[in-house]
């Protein structure tokens, strides 16, 4: 079985103000509103088109994964050729790891922001659904994070998220991609209105 290090080796340096961040922070929210609507998106042709050139042969990250909701995500790394899928939720009550289709997935009972600080740099693609707060430091400090690793033209995507879509749109390195769609009387609408993708720029 493959063994985590290959993606999350990284050292980070700030891991000490990352423990005193995520105190309390993530475990406050273990459970939202939010329902996993991420399947309903990814249908979409021009979604697809920009996730089959972003995610194939590098690993697909979801944090805040979901103890029961996973499998929407997993399903995304299977059908886009992901290197492995690795889902971080601290509602996990254990660490597990198969095989689907001879891809390697991963459940990680953990903090966000304390596994997210070890994917090594600009190695991976991200998705968050129904992260709809961590405003504040320990918001910015997990964007810091996935900033630094996800990889050059790599793509952060999901739903009900709105939190993350704050920080990400603050940040220059990202470019957001919209979707839209036309109604029989020329008239623009957004795909799904919680829907987002923002796409690293280099």
């Amino acid at each position: 079985m493959e063994n985590l290090e290959k993606w999350m080796g990284f050292q980070n340096p700030r891991m000490r103000e990352y423990e005193r961040l995520a105190i309390g922070e993530d475990s406050t929210y273990l459970t939202t509103y939010f329902s996993d609507r991420l399947g309903y998106n990814i249908n979409h042709k021009d979604v697809a088109e920009v996730l089959s050139h972003s995610i194939p042969g590098t690993p697909l990250l979801d944090l805040g994964a979901g103890p029961r909701s996973y499998w929407n995500a997993e399903r995304v790394a299977e059908v886009y050729n992901a290197e492995a899928y690795i889902g971080v939720d601290l509602g996990l009550t254990s660490y597990s790891n198969w095989k689907h289709n001879s891809m390697p997935s991963f459940l990680i009972p953990g903090d966000m922001l304390l596994n997210v600080a070890k994917v090594n740099t600009r190695s991976a693609n991200f998705t968050f659904n129904g992260i709809d707060w961590c405003y504040g430091d320990y918001g910015e400090a997990i964007v810091d994070e996935v900033e630094r690793a996800v990889k050059p033209k790599g793509v952060v995507f999901g739903v009900g998220s709105e939190a993350i879509v704050y920080n990400l749109s603050k940040r220059d390195s990202f470019e957001e991609v919209e979707f839209f769609e036309k109604f029989d009387n020329g008239v623009n609408y957004f795909l799904h209105l919680d829907f987002f993708c923002y796409r690293k720029k280099d």
